[in-house]
């Protein structure tokens, strides 16, 4: 088994947090080699994470994902608003 995180950072490395909760899944999973794929293969899983009612202000963020304590993967985004939006 193995063990995945999953967290969202604002661009200055800060978890992002929504009514004092952090944005983040963790979970485990387990991935077998299917018959005829050599030892040592690359193999992809995919999963799929809800966040109802997230917004989120304008500016950068980064998805950070985790294996075992060991980054693995990120994604760097930016969240803009139209020209000509007031925000409240």
């Amino acid at each position: 088994k193995h063990e995945l995180a999953l967290e969202l950072l604002t661009e200055d490395g800060e978890r992002v947090a929504m009514e004092d909760e952090t944005i983040a899944v963790t979970g485990e999973f387990e991935l077998g080699r299917p018959p005829g794929i050599k030892p040592g293969s690359s193999l992809n899983a995919p999963f799929v994470w809800t966040f109802a009612g997230l917004v989120l202000e304008s500016g950068g963020y980064e998805w950070k994902v985790s294996i075992d304590g060991e980054p693995v993967a990120s994604r760097a985004f930016a969240v803009t608003s139209p020209p000509g939006f007031q925000q409240e």
